[in-house]
Parts: structure tokens; C-alpha cells; sequence
């Protein structure tokens, strides 16, 4: 599952998810889109807390498909 995924199934729009991690909707918007690849270790920590989801689900490996 991605990002987008994510955050639609716990029903929150991205301007909703950037206000709570202390970003921008466009910055939300670029990681979902993959225009974005490699956000800080701490916006990832501050998703997954957001979004109630393990951290490991957010970071993909170079090469993984899953």
C-alpha cells in the first residue's frame, strides 16, 4: 500500500495530513505522486503517527514491489 492509499483509508485529505505533520499539501502531493522520493526520517515518523501505520509500511526499499 502507498501513501495516498494510506491516508484516503483513514479518510483524511492531504491538506488535513499536512497540517498535522507540519508540511505542505504541495510537499503531500509530491511524496504521493512519487515526484518526491526521499522525505526526512522525522516527516516519516511524524506520517506514520498521523496516518496509525508502522513506519516500514511508508519506506520502500530500492528494487522492492511490494
Amino acid at each position: 500500500m502507498h501513501l495516498k492509499e494510506y491516508r484516503k483509508a483513514r479518510r483524511i485529505t492531504q491538506k488535513e495530513l499536512a497540517d498535522a505533520v507540519g508540511v505542505t499539501q504541495a510537499y503531500i502531493s509530491t511524496l504521493e505522486s512519487g515526484k518526491r522520493k526521499n522525505p526526512s526520517m522525522d516527516v516519516l515518523v511524524r506520517i506514520s503517527k498521523v496516518l496509525k501505520v508502522d513506519i516500514r509500511k511508508l519506506i520502500r526499499i530500492e528494487g522492492e514491489t511490494a
